[in-house]
């Protein structure tokens, strides 16, 4: 979750988004101008621009892990992937 309401028209390649608990850190935001894909970090913008009480949603294709949970999960002997 990012702190402002972002459209997938405002998603510019190279756009970093803070997160809104601040504990995640930021997330990059990558556009193919080619085939017009998103991805936030490695995944993929499946379904864009649901409309929510709140905000909008964006429907990924992976679950986004904060780098310091990764960490904490390497330093515990675990892998991903």
């Amino acid at each position: 979750m990012v702190r402002a309401t972002r459209y997938s028209i405002s998603l510019k390649h190279g756009l970093s988004l803070r997160t809104k608990d601040d504990l995640s850190g930021f997330l990059m935001v990558f556009r193919d101008l080619a085939t017009g894909e998103i991805r936030v970090n490695n995944a993929i913008i499946v379904q864009k621009d649901i409309g929510a009480t709140d905000g909008v949603v964006h429907i990924i294709d992976e679950v986004l892990l904060p780098a310091t949970f990764l960490v904490h999960m390497e330093d515990q002997g675990i892998t991903i992937g």
